[in-house]
């Protein structure tokens, strides 16, 4: 994923600023996710097109699932939770959100869409195997 800032939050995750990458929210390069604890937003996605892909994850299998999404969608939450109720217990997950707004846009005003009565809006984003 190619991403150049992430939305910085408190314990109460409450968003607090936009930074930067750096090295601890990378995952430009490919990242084992099981290593990872990772609850957060990223912006300056690389998503110039309908089709292109703003994630892309990779089994050891050499299996891929690609997540795209046009322009509007400005944002990524990635959330890996390692107690992700399965068949034989808890164990990691991954969870992949494109956004067309941060967390706490309602408060920060951040990439609201304002439309007029009867206007239309709309916006594309879908997975595929690859």
């Amino acid at each position: 994923m190619a991403a150049t800032a992430w939305l910085d939050k408190d314990e109460r995750l409450n968003a607090l600023g936009i930074h930067p990458i750096d090295a601890e929210h990378d995952l430009h390069r490919p990242t084992a996710l099981a290593g990872i604890d990772a609850n957060t937003a990223y912006t300056g996605l690389a998503n110039g097109d309908a089709t292109g892909p703003i994630a892309e994850l990779r089994a050891p299998d050499g299996g891929r699932t690609v997540l795209w999404a046009d322009p509007a969608f400005g944002w990524l939450q990635v959330y890996t939770p390692r107690d992700h109720p399965r068949p034989d217990g808890t164990g990691l997950a991954v969870a992949l959100e494109p956004m067309t707004a941060p967390p706490d846009a309602l408060n920060s005003r951040l990439g609201l869409a304002h439309l007029a009565p009867g206007a239309e809006w709309s916006a594309s984003w879908g997975i595929r195997a690859a």
